[in-house]
């Protein structure tokens, strides 16, 4: 449980940076907010980012531990 801790408070931290990245990048020189473009961009790229995630879960292999069972009926 702690080590998923661990790697969800890095993904957040990269989420961040990379959202403030993408926005830094759409902020006109002496202004103090960034375009609405920014925000289109950054939400793209964050979407991207979650699309590539998805697919990667997908592609990579199941680890099921000793003993697991799979339930194909009704919980």
């Amino acid at each position: 449980m702690g080590f998923n801790q661990v790697l969800r408070m890095a993904g957040f931290s990269m989420g961040s940076v990379l959202s403030a990245a993408v926005l830094q990048l759409y902020t006109p020189s002496g202004d103090a907010l960034p375009t609405g473009q920014g925000f289109v961009v950054a939400g793209a790229t964050g979407a991207a980012v979650w699309v590539a995630t998805a697919l990667l879960s997908l592609v990579l292999p199941g680890r099921r531990g000793r003993g697991a069972s799979v339930r194909t009926g009704p919980a």
